[in-house]
């Protein structure tokens, strides 16, 4: 096996190890890269989004999820950074009309609707995000703790 190969996508000659394994195909690799598989799988499911969100909530309600869900939940309280309490605080508040559930601040839109918190201190000061521009802002401030790489 040589060391490297070539995408038929992008048509990069890459090391290997940038394939994903198929056992199907001759070589046991994927015949695109990685980062041609990640972008036509974004893309794949940006088209055809109401699927995959339908998908995604049933997949969700599986026993098993929830089982995990409910475990990383209780670990990430267990943190101490104040995430726990204020979560624990906007539910008080929506629930007795302290706060009430905004569309997305991005895109407008009233689905899957999460209040995100930039500081933890402050748990009634948020900002109402749909679920993709939810994970969409913890990336960016990732990517500022980070250093901006």
């Amino acid at each position: 096996m040589h060391g490297s190969k070539t995408c038929f996508k992008c048509l990069k000659s890459l090391p290997r190890s940038q394939f994903y394994k198929h056992p199907k195909m001759g070589d046991g690799l994927l015949g695109k890269c990685k980062e041609c598989t990640r972008t036509d799988a974004r893309l794949n499911r940006r088209n055809h989004l109401e699927f995959y969100r339908e998908y995604d909530k049933d997949r969700a309600k599986q026993a098993h999820r929830k089982k995990l869900n409910a475990s990383k939940i209780k670990a990430r309280r267990r943190v101490g950074d104040g995430f726990g309490a204020a979560h624990s605080s906007v539910s008080r508040a929506i629930k007795s009309g302290v706060l009430v559930k905004q569309p997305c601040q991005m895109c407008g839109s009233k689905n899957f609707i999460h209040a995100h918190h930039d500081d933890y201190s402050k748990p009634l000061e948020v900002m109402w995000l749909c679920a993709e521009h939810h994970k969409a802002r913890h990336a960016f401030l990732s990517w500022l703790e980070r250093g901006n790489e």
